[in-house]
């Protein structure tokens, strides 16, 4: 079975709302932060330590990665992606605008049978023993598997972090489908709800980076949580007061669960 690997690196859509820094500013202002210095110069970096390796090293090479990424990212960034996997006749770089285009294309990829598509963000990593532990579900064509068990990893001065292990049923990372493209079964928080899903509790699967330029912000500390939903909070107030009301009201439910 093939294993098909797909990653989004920084695709710049103003109409996307699945993620924060696309629901919170205007394109001008989610432009700016998506392309920021700091924010690409990190990823570049957990990419390069994290992700890259994971998917490389892996002990069983009948694999495929497919990275999608803008074609408004940095020039001098869209040249460092190209130099990293210009020697891998089996990574593909594509460019799209949007996520519209991204999913299009995920859907008419040409797709060798017997086939599994995973997902794999740009900052995140996998076992190097996925390929082989995923290719034992090459019967369970239509399944979802979902394999449960991580650790969380922090990069820090190039120095990566390994943090406490952690186990999540349908985590979209290393989510994979078997003779399906995973990113066309919706939201993977209830996947089970659509498909069914195998559930793989093998240790160490998979590696959630921790980092300040992430939606999630396991690992952190409550002081750290706070500060930045404060400083989000902040940002609503002085930008997008409309939304200011809606967002205390859910952080107020967030806390009286703690």
């Amino acid at each position: 079975m093939r294993i098909y690997f797909i990653t989004r690196f920084s695709i710049y859509d103003p109409k996307f709302r699945g993620f924060r820094v696309s629901k919170d500013y205007g394109p001008m202002e989610y432009q700016r932060r998506l392309f920021d210095k700091a924010r690409l110069n990190h990823k570049f970096d957990t990419f390069q330590n994290i992700t890259f390796p994971s998917i490389v090293q892996q002990t069983c090479n009948d694999w495929e990665w497919i990275i999608y990424t803008s074609d408004l990212m940095p020039a001098e960034y869209m040249e460092c992606l190209r130099a990293l996997v210009k020697d891998y006749k089996n990574i593909v770089l594509i460019t799209v605008k949007n996520f519209s285009e991204f999913f299009e294309k995920t859907s008419s990829y040409n797709y060798k049978k017997l086939f599994a598509t995973v997902r794999i963000d740009d900052d995140d990593g996998l076992s190097n023993c996925f390929v082989e532990k995923l290719r034992q579900y090459s019967k369970d064509v239509g399944s979802i598997v979902s394999f449960t068990e991580g650790r969380l990893v922090r990069l820090v001065n190039g120095k990566l972090f390994i943090g406490k292990k952690f186990s999540e049923k349908n985590s979209a990372l290393g989510l994979a489908g078997i003779e399906i493209n995973i990113y066309n079964c919706g939201s993977h928080s209830d996947i089970d709800k659509r498909f069914n899903v195998i559930y793989d509790r093998s240790p160490d699967m998979f590696f959630l980076t921790c980092s300040p330029f992430t939606d999630t912000k396991r690992g952190f500390t409550a002081l750290n949580r706070i500060v930045v939903k404060l400083e989000r909070l902040l940002f609503l107030v002085l930008r997008r007061p409309d939304r200011v009301p809606k967002e205390c009201a859910i952080y107020i439910r967030k806390l009286g669960r703690h």
